[in-house]
């Protein structure tokens, strides 16, 4: 399902929302996150940063240029012109760690940490690795003939290690080794 963004001008963009999702409009009208947030030594926004994150991921499988579309706005659309399901979804990130405890720097912080982290995996995840997706060969499948043996030999070595997804547990393994800076 997509929302249309309001305001027009350069965000003007249709984002689909997912329910429970970083871009759902539904939730408490203040845009709080859970009561279960149970300060920073609690684990309640742990949990639904993890919830968030995992929703962001989903909405990505299923819409892949919505990431590109977002990181992209995200630099060029001054903050008061942003859609109103991001500028919803930010709120809902700095309520729930102002609930949580943090201060407002430590919440701007962990904020800038978590939205610079999802966003940089879901572009890894979502980036082409395949130069022929229909090569059942992954070195020829990889367009591995392509590259340099001697000029890039890690590149190559590491190539179909890294054309795999890491999928949600990947993302949750990171997530949680950034969260434990702030916890």
């Amino acid at each position: 399902m997509s929302h249309p963004a309001d305001g027009g001008g350069p965000s003007g963009a249709s984002l689909p929302a997912d329910e429970g999702g970083p871009l759902d409009r539904s939730g408490p009208a203040d845009g709080r996150g859970p009561s279960d947030a149970s300060g920073p030594a609690g684990d309640g926004w742990v949990r639904e940063l993890h919830r968030i994150a995992l929703a962001a991921h989903r909405v990505a499988m299923r819409h892949p240029h919505v990431v590109p579309l977002l990181a992209t706005r995200l630099l060029s659309t001054p903050l008061a012109r942003r859609p109103a399901a991001v500028l919803r979804s930010d709120e809902r990130v700095l309520a729930l760690l102002h609930d949580a405890g943090f201060d407002e720097e430590r919440t701007v912080a962990l904020h800038r940490a978590f939205t610079a982290w999802l966003l940089g995996y879901l572009l890894v995840e979502l980036r082409a690795m395949d130069d022929d997706p229909a090569e059942p060969d992954p070195a020829f499948r990889l367009g591995l003939h392509r590259i340099s043996a001697r000029e890039l030999p890690r590149l190559r070595a590491v190539a179909v290690v890294l054309a795999e997804r890491g999928g949600p547990s990947g993302l949750a393994a990171g997530l949680d080794a950034l969260l434990d800076r702030f916890r």
